[in-house]
């Protein structure tokens, strides 16, 4: 069995961008499936929504930082919608960056 690392890029923007979000999981798709099986990578996307628990006695941004914004190796975030570049030179950028420290 092959060892894959896994990169986690935190995806965080407002609900009504959810077009630019599926293009993004299909961009890590098709990463992951293509480059990323030959160099032995896989890109994970984090989202507040599905990545937090519950928690109370904290600013909600503080604990979305402290469960979720510190596993990520990058961030795309709502100032970078909806260009399409932006979201490749963040991809490029965490795999260039992950795969130097490999």
């Amino acid at each position: 069995m092959k060892k894959m690392n896994v990169l986690s890029l935190m995806i965080s923007c407002p609900s009504d961008v959810s077009d630019e979000v599926k293009t993004i999981e299909d961009v890590v798709r098709t990463i992951n499936n293509t480059i990323g099986l030959s160099a032995g990578f896989v890109i994970r996307t984090l989202f507040w929504k599905e990545c937090v628990i519950p928690t109370a006695g904290k600013s909600a941004q503080d604990i979305i930082n402290e469960q979720v914004l510190s596993r990520a190796d990058a961030v795309f975030g709502e100032a970078q919608f909806p260009p399409i570049k932006y979201m490749l030179e963040t991809l490029t950028r965490l795999i260039s960056n992950r795969c130097d420290r490999l």
